[in-house]
């Protein structure tokens, strides 16, 4: 009976135990004992258990208790484990089981030889170190209980293990020993927080190559509040006698004290959270480092150059578009570079914009950065039209896989880099949407309660494939500081290499509006987003307020028409125009503007207006063409008045004058014009 018993309680504390493989004898300045009483426990015979690296981590099961043992053979036979096992004491008076990690390592310690075990035990959120004793016991039947009680160690006041930003901590990984220690600490203030970057030195001490564990890594406050911190880069292998950087990146608020922080480094192992190292950080942190235009950021991949391109205050209906151009490129590297995903907080005059984190719009459609080219990025966010700043910090940052975020670096410009261009010709350089653009003409037409802007764009494509052009946005602004919205049909049409689009930009504004300058604010829409990019200031031609006295070269949109031997017929009460008339027209593949052909005769106060649309009632080339007068009192009119002719160009609730007869005609006239 007694023996099975024992196989019954073998087998539970063989279910318990753990151990951990990276970890081998670790140090820090040789004082991984320095606090702790009693922490040699002699086991059977020679052999011995040296506890040490006690530490705790904060969890949401409670506070972690982690700590390791040396556990030395001094026999010429092997040692079993499993016949010992510990337990936590606390000064509150709690009792907590100790379970080891990782039951792959074994539990049998070879003749003359040490091994290293990594112990656990959840004890309550208040118990601090110096509350902990350690109970090593051994299974002994002779006995009462069974449990014969080998030592106890405590822990002092003085012990800590938390390790200088200086010196580190040296931990055993793949059997090498490889030391942690600080290299930089930078702070800076983004809105209501602190973003915080840590570069740690990792220095491989050992004969063979090593591969740094996937650690996560915390930031920890004097009161014990913890914040997670990104790494930049989770593949790190280190050269022997060499070392490489580790970046690390946090946001805290900005009520947290930056002089007392502590780095923990973390390994999840199973279910348990197994700090390697806490480390302070220095008490004073350099600011990050600010630069104007251009920033070298270096990866694992290789370094990407980031350069800001443009920076525009941009109208965008009842506010303000902050629209900020950057260009990633692959200037340094022989071998293609992967894309990257970027995202940004735009500060003005240390106000945060909404929202907070900007997402980088990639224009070009790549599937990398090949050497010696570039690709662009757009970030736009919105200000009250009417909010005047001075200053520009632009925070970058590359956003993983996982979602998190590493900083890249922190752009600073004032008010005066902000600019729209002036120019004649836009040629947008967007990979797979490249093309031309510029502005045809500039009209005004005349409506009965507004008036009507109107320009004439053409946009070519560039690019030497069939491509969707871009959707073209456009403010008119007039007298330097007053913008309208141009409406602007759908222009998203496929179009053939070197094809053309005539596209039209309008927008109404308060009839007799006077206006001493005028300009059209033109860029691209930023994918399907309601805002744009890559605005020009367009210098528009003069409005031509000529009116012929002759009915030959009158433009209409993409048409010229000449029209002759124009006569009016009246056969009792009806009424015909007849004319004929020579149409050309300019081929362009798209041709969205609608515009109207008309035809007024007025007599006395009235107007009998005809419309007609060229290309389609007119039909290029030459022709006749016999149009009806329609209306009750026309031959009353004629026959007391006579008429002349207008001819306009009609847009939307507008039209323009082209041409007018040069006189009165009466009714029976037989002349023509």
């Amino acid at each position: 009976m007694k023996n099975k018993l024992r196989v019954i309680i073998v087998t539970l504390i063989i279910s318990l135990v753990f151990p951990f493989t990276s970890f081998a004898s670790d140090s820090s300045n040789g004082e991984k004992f320095v606090g702790l009483s009693n922490n040699v426990i002699n086991l059977d015979g020679k052999s011995t258990m040296k506890v040490y690296d006690l530490m705790l981590f904060p969890t949401n099961q409670g506070n972690q208790l982690v700590f390791k043992a040396d556990i030395f053979n001094a026999s010429d036979t092997e040692l079993s484990f499993i016949y010992y096992w510990l337990r936590v004491n606390t000064t509150q008076g709690t009792k907590h089981s100790v379970t080891m990690v990782d039951d792959g390592q074994g539990s049998v310690v070879s003749p003359r030889s040490t091994r290293t075990y990594i112990f656990t035990s959840t004890v309550d959120d208040d118990v601090e170190l110096q509350d902990i004793k350690l109970q090593v016991i051994r299974w002994n039947f002779s006995v009462s209980g069974y449990e014969q009680l080998l030592g106890t160690v405590s822990v002092g006041e003085s012990y800590n293990p938390t390790v200088s930003w200086e010196s580190g901590k040296t931990v055993t990984i793949e059997k090498a020993p490889v030391q942690f220690f600080g290299n930089r600490y930078q702070s800076a203030k983004l809105g209501d927080y602190y973003e915080v970057k840590i570069n740690l030195n990792v220095w491989n001490h050992g004969k063979f190559s090593v591969q740094i564990p996937s650690y996560k890594y915390f930031l920890q406050t004097e009161d014990g509040l913890i914040y997670p911190v990104t790494q930049s880069s989770k593949e790190v292998l280190v050269l022997p006698n060499s070392d490489e950087q580790i970046s690390l990146q946090s946001k805290v608020p900005e009520s947290v004290d930056l002089t007392k922080l502590r780095l923990i480094a973390v390994e999840t192992i199973g279910s348990y959270e197994v700090p390697h190292f806490v480390m302070h950080l220095p008490s004073e942190s350099s600011s990050v480092e600010e630069v104007h235009d251009q920033f070298n950021y270096d990866t694992t991949d290789g370094k990407y150059s980031v350069t800001i391109t443009n920076l525009q205050r941009l109208p965008n209906n009842e506010t303000d578009l902050i629209s900020i151009e950057l260009e990633v490129a692959n200037k340094e590297n022989e071998q293609p570079l992967p894309n990257i995903d970027l995202v940004a907080s735009i500060e003005l005059d240390n106000i945060v914009l909404e929202p907070k984190e900007v997402e980088g719009i990639r224009l070009d459609n790549t599937l990398n950065i090949k050497p010696g080219n570039q690709v662009t990025f757009i970030f736009n966010a919105n200000i009250p039209y009417n909010f005047d700043f001075s200053q520009l910090r632009f925070h970058l940052s590359q956003k993983l896989e996982d979602e998190s975020t590493v900083s890249v670096a922190t752009f600073s410009n004032d008010i005066s880099k902000f600019e729209i261009q002036s120019t004649g010709i836009i040629r947008t350089n967007t990979i797979g949407k490249k093309s031309t653009i510029y502005v045809l003409d500039y009209q005004v037409f005349n409506g009965s309660e507004t008036d009507t802007l109107y320009t004439d764009i053409i946009m070519t494509n560039a690019e030497p494939r069939f491509a969707l052009l871009e959707q073209l946005v456009a403010y008119y602004k007039i007298n330097g500081d007053t913008y309208f919205p141009a409406e602007i049909p759908d222009n998203k049409v496929l179009t053939m290499p070197s094809g053309k689009a005539l596209i039209p930009a309008y927008t109404e504004i308060p009839k007799g509006m006077e206006i001493s300058s005028i300009e059209l604010v033109l860029g691209t829409q930023l994918l399907d987003t309601d805002t744009y990019k890559q605005a020009y200031l367009m210098v528009l031609p003069e409005n031509s307020v000529t009116v012929k006295d002759t009915f030959t070269e009158l433009q209409i949109a993409n048409y010229t028409i000449s029209m002759e031997e124009v006569k009016l017929y009246v056969n009792g009460g009806s009424a015909s125009l007849h004319f004929d008339y020579e149409l050309s027209r300019d081929i362009f593949q798209h041709e969205l503007a609608e515009h109207k052909f008309r035809i007024t005769l007025v007599s006395g106060d009235r107007k009998y207006k005809h419309d007609l649309v060229l290309g389609k009632d007119l039909e290029v080339g030459k022709n006749s063409f016999e149009m009806p007068v329609v209306g009750s009192n026309f031959f009353t009119d004629v026959q007391a008045s006579g008429y002349y002719i207008e001819i306009y160009d009609a847009f939307g609730n507008g039209e323009k004058l082209l041409a007018k007869s040069e006189k009165n005609y009466s009714w029976y006239s037989n002349e023509t014009f």
